[in-house]
């Protein structure tokens, strides 16, 4: 296979890629980029190299995206690499295809390097663990850091806390969030060094303001949280259930009727689902996540959102206040990557408690 730098042209091909690589699981989803998936990139960095495999007839059967931004850990700012969308046709998954994939990675880092990069595995890819986590065949070291948690709710109508003023932001209130936002970069490891132009095309591409939900006490801004609907650019793909969960989905479903769990979707459908946004609390109070949380459940409801989705490092207290509602939950594994030794320091401070973007993962 011969690795080599995308370009636009390869858009088809890769989404013909993406449909045929499923997350393993008792539901298993496809990650679908329609209608470009270069256009949906740049939620994962300011820059992104993707990089394609091709087989001896000249076919898209590899894939692999190295994105860097700048982000805050321990106070300083510092290039944050992220590995993602690591793909390989089932007929071209071998050894060699592999370790020549992160050799083509390995090249753009010589080239450009970030300071560290990130990465995510599937709790439930067993197969994936085995190989990357064993420190052989010529890959980068994984070193696994933690959990991050991803819940899936059915919006519906939440109870709101009368202790705090939640308003939806404006333009007017920019400058004052983003502000906000940086001055929680102690709290925050890898919170991003977000700018206005990322509310455009950029790591928040189309997150809108007025989706954005400002919490107050005593007339200080101490929250916010965003409802982010990215189905113009990215897609979750119900792929199929397990035969288990296939028996018992007609029953779950009934009994969602009359709770507020989750109905589970018909195989092969695009799942109408947001994704929360920048859920950032001032000293990470559990009672203002909860507050800031049932509004924007409210606001997907209001929105016909079949699903709201929201993912925290497993640490998070933000995981204090989704475990009080039903949802159905995933659990991801996330790795600092290096080829060199990897910073113990950091390694360190990120196994202690990491920020990141669900709808940049």
């Amino acid at each position: 296979m011969i690795y080599d730098q995308a370009t636009i042209g390869d858009d088809q091909e890769i989404a013909e890629l993406l449909k045929e690589s499923t997350m393993p699981g008792n539901i298993e989803i496809t990650f679908s980029r329609n209608p470009s998936f270069f256009n949906s990139v740049c939620v994962e960095g300011r820059s992104s190299d993707i990089i394609i495999g091709r087989d001896q007839r000249n076919k898209v059967k590899a894939l692999g995206t190295r994105s860097v931004k700048t982000v805050f850990l321990n106070g300083q700012e510092m290039q944050m690499g992220y590995l993602s969308a690591l793909r390989i046709s089932p007929e071209n998954r071998t050894m060699k295809n592999l370790i020549d994939g992160y050799a083509a990675i390995y090249k753009i880092h010589q080239e450009n390097p970030a300071d560290f990069y990130i990465t995510s595995i599937n709790a439930a890819n067993d197969k994936a663990r085995r190989i990357l986590e064993s420190d052989k065949f010529k890959l980068p070291k994984y070193r696994y850091i933690g959990d991050y948690i991803s819940h899936a709710f059915r919006p519906g109508k939440c109870k709101t806390s009368k202790l705090y003023i939640i308003k939806q932001a404006d333009a007017e209130d920019l400058d004052m969030l983003l502000q906000f936002i940086h001055r929680q970069k102690e709290h925050y490891p890898l919170l991003p060094n977000y700018s206005k132009k990322d509310f455009n095309d950029g790591l928040l591409k189309r997150l809108k303001l007025a989706d954005i939900s400002l919490c107050y006490r005593n007339n200080n801004l101490v929250g916010c949280m965003g409802l982010w609907d990215q189905q113009s650019y990215k897609q979750n793909i119900l792929q199929s259930y397990s035969r288990s969960l296939s028996l018992i989905r007609p029953l779950i479903n009934v009994v969602s009727i009359l709770s507020l769990h989750p109905k589970l979707p018909s195989p092969g459908k695009v799942v109408n689902a947001a994704t929360i946004a920048i859920p950032i609390v001032a000293d990470k109070e559990v009672d203002i996540y909860d507050a800031l949380l049932s509004t924007v459940l409210n606001r997907a409801s209001e929105k016909d959102h079949d699903l709201l989705l929201c993912g925290s490092n497993a640490q998070d207290p933000l995981q204090v206040s989704c475990k009080k509602r039903k949802s159905v939950s995933f659990n991801n594994r996330i790795y600092i990557v290096g080829w060199e030794e990897i910073d113990t320091q950091i390694q360190k401070t990120l196994s202690e408690y990491f920020y990141l973007e669900m709808g940049g993962l």
